[in-house]
């Protein structure tokens, strides 16, 4: 289902043991593999100058890279979640303005005290949503329906 989903939005998903480098080479490649074969495919299947930004949660301790290879190509790496404390407030706006469209990525919305059950269970992307905390600006998230138990 993720992959449908990035498709839709454009990027070639592909699923599959990562090979050595992939046979195009693109501006931007996202690893999400948390393997350390995805993170070097990815660092070999990126165009020159490009970047790489690593969301999978790599758990081990050490994680061989091409440094000279990088070097050479002048390739940014990235390595974390996503920036959110320094672009929430953006993307919550670009939200509210309706620039992008989270709910075609959204599994379900659950309410944030669900969030233990929710979370255990398998899901493409659920939403937690909570009361605004007092302060906390304009934005607010949409309510969250009824969730009956199982």
């Amino acid at each position: 289902a993720r992959l449908a989903i990035a498709g839709r939005f454009g990027a070639n998903a592909v699923e599959s043991a990562p090979p050595q480098r992939t046979k195009d080479r693109y501006p931007i490649v996202v690893d999400a593999s948390a393997s350390r074969e995805g993170l070097q495919c990815a660092l070999r299947s990126v165009e020159p100058e490009g970047i790489v930004a690593s969301a999978g949660g790599h758990l081990e301790a050490t994680v061989p890279l091409p440094l000279h290879e990088m070097w050479v190509r002048g390739l940014t790496l990235t390595i974390a979640p996503g920036p959110l404390g320094t672009t929430v407030a953006a993307v919550l706006d670009w939200v509210s303005a309706s620039r992008v469209r989270p709910e075609l990525v959204t599994s379900e919305v659950a309410n944030f005290d669900d969030a233990p059950r929710i979370l255990a269970e398998p899901s493409l992307k659920p939403v937690l949503a909570r009361p605004p905390i007092h302060g906390a600006g304009h934005w607010r998230l949409p309510a969250a329906p009824e969730t009956k138990p199982t």
